[in-house]
């Protein structure tokens, strides 16, 4: 697991906001795995800032954060397993970085991550159209913050 501190995040930021003006800013390469097609990232500016925009050809959108009071760490190299209503995996693998999407079929599905022992879990009910978001996060009791 890796953490991107809010300050990082917000000095990456600065130093990398012509690129994120750029209309083809990069994104991670699109994955598949089983049924379902997925793509994680988001680290810097110019990746996050593209994948928020890509969001919306996804019909799941889900982001890593462990809450710090108010100070936030976006999460990346999370363990992620997706299961379906039947309670068959769809998906294991790592997000690799904050933005984790994917296109599974339409219907509702059980997202779990854990981190140092924490798990957090979420049901997602995926439409036909528009993309459903999850915010899967680690409140401060559970997460002593490092830098």
């Amino acid at each position: 697991m890796m953490r991107i501190s809010m300050s990082l995040f917000a000095t990456l930021a600065a130093t990398s906001v012509f690129a994120a003006m750029e209309p083809g800013a990069a994104l991670p390469a699109e994955h598949h795995q089983g049924s379902i097609s997925y793509m994680s990232g988001g680290i810097g500016l110019a990746e996050s800032t593209a994948m928020k925009r890509e969001a919306r050809n996804y019909p799941l959108e889900l982001l890593f954060v462990a809450r710090q009071g108010k100070h936030d760490d976006y999460l990346a190299d999370m363990p992620l397993t997706i299961k379906d209503a039947n309670g068959a995996i769809v998906f294991k693998g790592p997000s690799e970085g904050p933005y984790f999407l994917a296109r599974p079929p339409a219907g509702r599905y059980t997202v779990i991550s854990t981190d140092d022992g924490h798990a957090v879990t979420r049901h997602v009910d995926v439409a036909r159209k528009g993309t459903r978001r999850g915010v899967l996060e680690w409140k401060a009791a559970s997460k002593p913050h490092s830098a």
